[in-house]
């Protein structure tokens, strides 16, 4: 999967997920998937990062998804991408 084509699934994924009122684009927060008044302790059993486990077919460490918490739609999905490529 190329880094547009993980973008696009990102923002589909944000659009299903999102507490904000208008659709997602690159420089949308991936935080903005879950609550800002009572965020998750962990974020490894929520429905939007399982989503994006799925779509990468990997799992992911509780720190890194701590680091695409803190990231754009864009910069995760370069995250994302370089992460795949590692394997």
């Amino acid at each position: 999967m190329n880094k547009q084509e993980l973008l696009n699934e990102l923002i589909k994924i944000h659009d299903r997920y999102s507490f904000v009122r208008y659709r997602a684009r690159p420089a949308s927060q991936v935080c903005t998937m879950w609550p800002a008044d009572d965020p998750p302790d962990e974020l490894l059993a929520t429905d939007p990062l399982e989503a994006i486990c799925d779509l990468i077919d990997m799992d992911i460490d509780e720190d890194y998804a701590v680091e695409l918490y803190d990231m754009t739609l864009e910069e995760a999905a370069d995250s994302l991408h370089d992460f795949l490529m590692k394997g």
